[in-house]
């Protein structure tokens, strides 16, 4: 292999990873698309003095569904962002998110 082009390859290869991995993730999305219900219960407001809720655990399926969603809204921009977030994660795709960082990946895109 050409060492002088080795770095670039190897952006290369990466960026096709996440490029592959959100088309997965789009997959998923247009697959349940029409089994899909929109969330329209809002989450009422913690009186003062009580403790909130233990956080809900997000699956792996509601994720992907979550971050398709998000990238096809705006695809150029959000799919760059969702890199982002991963990276600051430790991760180079969903796949290799800890499950323990579900939701807060899913809180990044819903303030993005």
């Amino acid at each position: 292999m050409n060492t002088e082009l080795s770095p670039y390859l190897e952006q290369i290869y990466k960026a096709f990873d996440v490029i592959a991995e959100n088309m997965l993730l789009m997959k998923d999305v247009l697959k349940t698309w029409d089994q899909a219900t929109p969330s329209t219960t809002a989450t009422p407001a913690t009186p003062t003095g009580e403790v909130p809720a233990a956080p809900v655990q997000v699956s792996l399926d509601d994720l992907k569904t979550r971050l398709a969603d998000f990238v096809l809204q705006d695809q150029a921009t959000n799919q760059a962002l969702l890199a982002q977030i991963l990276q600051d994660h430790g991760a180079a795709n969903v796949s290799a998110l800890k499950p323990e960082d579900y939701a807060s990946v899913i809180a990044r895109i819903e303030a993005a």
